[in-house]
C-alpha cells in the first residue's frame, strides 16, 4: 500500500529523530518571508500578520542579540567598503574598516534590546520583561533593604534619645518635648 503526505506527517519520527515532515524540533517552524520581505525588515519595516510567527522566533527565540547585533553590524557594510576604496594609506582603510565594523557589532549588542522591544511594539507583539537581577538575587535584595530599614528604625529612637540628653537635635527627628528653642531660656 502507497503512503501518502499526510500519512508520513502523521506516522511519527523518521529514521534518525527526524520526522517525515521535517527536524523533530517539537513545533512547525513559522512561515519566512520572503527575500523583499526580509530586506525590509533588515532596514526596520514591519511584516504582515500572516509572519508574526517568524518575526517572534527571530525577536524572541534563541540567539535573537546576535542577530540583532549582526543586523546592526550589516547596516554599516556599506559604509565600510565606501572607506575601503578611498585612496590613501592601506594601513589607513583597514583600520577604518575593522573600526567601522566592530563599532557597529558593539552598538548593536548595546541597542539590541531596545531595538528588539521597538520592533515587537510595532508588529503588536508583546514585550518580555527583563530583569537584571535573577530572582534570588532581587529576593536577596529586597531583605537586605528590609533589614537596613528595620535596623534603622531601631537606631533612630536610640540616637534621639542619646541626644536628648545631651541637648542636641537629631536631624531627621521632630522635637516633640515642647521645650525647643525659644528665646529666654
Amino acid at each position: 500500500m502507497a503512503r501518502t503526505e499526510t500519512d508520513e506527517a502523521s506516522a511519527g519520527p523518521a529514521p534518525g529523530g527526524r520526522s517525515a515532515a521535517g527536524p523533530a524540533t517539537g513545533s512547525s517552524t513559522p512561515a519566512s518571508p520572503p527575500l523583499s520581505g526580509r530586506i525590509h525588515y533588515l532596514v526596520g519595516g514591519t511584516l504582515p500578520a500572516a509572519q508574526r510567527g517568524w518575526v517572534t522566533a527571530d525577536l524572541t527565540g534563541r540567539g535573537w542579540r546576535l542577530r540583532q547585533a549582526l543586523r546592526q553590524a550589516a547596516l554599516m557594510v556599506p559604509f565600510a567598503v565606501a572607506f575601503a576604496i578611498l585612496p590613501g594609506q592601506a594601513v589607513l582603510r583597514v583600520t577604518l574598516v575593522v573600526f567601522l565594523l566592530v563599532a557597529g557589532l558593539a552598538l548593536g549588542f548595546a541597542t539590541s534590546g531596545a531595538f528588539r522591544d521597538r520592533r515587537l511594539r510595532a508588529h503588536g507583539l508583546p514585550v518580555p520583561r527583563r530583569s537584571r537581577l535573577s530572582e534570588d538575587e532581587l529576593l536577596d535584595a529586597q531583605e537586605a533593604a528590609q533589614a537596613r530599614a528595620e535596623a534603622q528604625a531601631q537606631a533612630q529612637p536610640a540616637a534621639a534619645a542619646s541626644a536628648s540628653e545631651a541637648g542636641e537635635q537629631v536631624p531627621g527627628v521632630q522635637d516633640t518635648s515642647g521645650l525647643g528653642d525659644r528665646p529666654g531660656q
